[in-house]
């Protein structure tokens, strides 16, 4: 998605260097990652350790136990409140970015950073940022709840993943 919205801000800004659009795009990526750095990080380690304690508990002979129904339940109420949490924080970026992103440049940064593209940048971020946070406890909850035959798949999946983005990325990039 960067690289879509960069490529189009890009072709979009009339008089602007190339340098200059980058720097912006730089610049608000930084900004945001700081929200997900100190907002969203913190509560996906408390919600994954919070789920880890639900792990389900091997017997002595390797049979898994069952959860109880009590704690499937309390695992529900509590993965639907921290989601809840974290889209309602997307979402509060999501408006505030519709509205203030360009002011709120001009304050941290100066005239020079706040420009048009630049808030369309923040705002494309904003709504990049709501589906971050639900990807982030949801991996939290699907981590702190697997086993290590469960983590194996996942680590599979999350490779076979990443060649299929980087061929495609090369693909896309020589058209």
């Amino acid at each position: 998605m960067a690289i879509f919205y960069q490529t189009n801000t890009v072709s979009e800004s009339k008089g602007k260097s190339l340098l200059h659009v980058a720097a912006e795009f730089g610049l608000i990526s930084n900004l945001i990652s700081l929200v997900c750095r100190f907002i969203f990080r913190p509560i996906e380690e408390i919600s994954y350790n919070l789920f880890a304690k639900f792990k389900q508990e091997e017997t002595s002979d390797g049979v898994k136990k069952e959860l109880k129904e009590k704690d499937r339940d309390e695992i529900v109420k509590i993965l639907s409140q921290y989601l809840g949490g974290v889209m309602g924080i997307g979402i509060s970026a999501i408006i505030f970015s519709q509205f203030c992103a360009e002011d709120f440049i001009f304050l941290l940064y100066s005239e020079k950073w706040a420009t048009h593209s630049a808030a369309d940048i923040m705002k494309a971020y904003c709504v990049s940022l709501f589906f971050m946070s639900m990807n982030g406890m949801t991996e939290a909850f699907a981590y702190g709840l697997a086993n290590k035959d469960v983590l194996t798949k996942l680590q599979g999946i999350m490779l076979i993943n990443s060649v299929v983005y980087v061929i495609a990325v090369a693909y896309f990039f020589k058209s």
